[in-house]
């Protein structure tokens, strides 16, 4: 996409335009969930999408009017004509199809790659990345749409016969950018994470929860690794401030534990966290480090997973 030269009425403009495309895909997404009922996975990944776009539908909404009376700002990018008309066809051609009940699910799932695989994602991206210091959800959203690609990419490697689009997914650019922190006060397990977790993203370590909170100062992360014994803050204070002030933090948490009480189970059920016995298995870490980032399968666990 390239950058021009634009007034504050493009910036609005594009907005509009932007909330139209979120809307149109929400509703797509909605009626075929209803239409693909009977297939439940589908159906289930259809309902998925629609409430992303929702989401995503609620924050340029709120992009809009904070431009209200705003002229200074530009569009970061532009999205040529081409583009426009593509997807405004595409919403088109398959909402016909599915109002006349003669959509089939290879179709749909070649429409969910289309819309959501374009640069209409990337010009949200750009617009809210604009507005960060007015838009609160920046950071969440700029990892829930990782997490929102990435489970069309785990759908479709789970159903075969959509093979050919997992293979044309899996071979377009990761959004990628993805920043981790390792938190304990052992310089050994720091090392380990940093090893472990190279592939998820860069891995950033703290040796306790006080340090750890001047790392979220600087960056964001799509998950956050601790320990609960530490000094000078330990993992449950820092868990606690850390969502207070970054509210985007909650549900990325993965705790690992030498110790597993009665104490540590209340603590991980009321806040829903995924927790690891120490030593935990080199999978179980991978595994559940790439759900929290990712976004699927799995629910937190009120007692901590065995060692496999």
């Amino acid at each position: 996409m390239k950058l021009q030269k634009t007034t504050e009425h493009e910036m609005k403009e594009l907005i509009s335009w932007l909330a139209n495309v979120e809307s149109s895909a929400r509703d797509l997404y909605e009626s075929a969930a209803l239409y693909f009922a009977a297939d439940k996975d589908l159906a289930i990944l259809l309902t998925r999408l629609a409430a992303d776009e929702q989401e995503h539908f609620e924050i340029v909404t709120r992009a809009g009017e904070i431009m209200k009376g705003r002229n200074e700002l530009r569009p970061p990018v532009t999205i040529d004509d081409h583009t426009r008309r593509l997807l405004e066809g595409f919403f088109k051609h398959y909402g016909k199809k599915l109002a006349e009940k003669t959509l089939s699910k290879e179709e749909m799932i070649e429409a969910i790659v289309q819309i959501e695989f374009t640069e209409s994602n990337d010009v949200y991206l750009c617009v809210v990345n604009a507005l960060k210091t007015d838009i609160s959800e920046y950071f969440s959203a700029t990892l829930n749409i990782h997490k929102h690609k990435k489970y069309i990419e785990w759908f479709l490697k789970s159903r075969p016969e959509f093979g050919k689009y997992a293979e044309k997914v899996a071979s377009l650019p990761d959004i990628g950018g993805k920043n981790l922190l390792a938190v304990d006060d052992e310089q050994m397990m720091l090392n380990v994470y940093v090893v472990l977790l190279s592939e998820e993203g860069s891995v950033d370590t703290a040796l306790n929860g006080l340090e750890a909170m001047k790392k979220l100062e600087g960056a964001h992360f799509a998950a956050v690794i601790s320990d609960v014994d530490m000094p000078m803050m330990n993992g449950f204070e820092f868990y606690e401030k850390a969502i207070e002030k970054y509210p985007y933090l909650k549900g990325r948490f993965l705790f690992l534990t030498g110790t597993y009480n009665s104490e540590r189970a209340a603590f991980f059920k009321k806040h829903r966290l995924k927790n690891l016995l120490k030593p935990a298995s080199i999978k179980a870490i991978r595994k559940a480090v790439s759900e929290i980032i990712n976004g699927f399968p799995s629910e937190a666990k009120a007692k901590p997973d065995a060692k496999t």
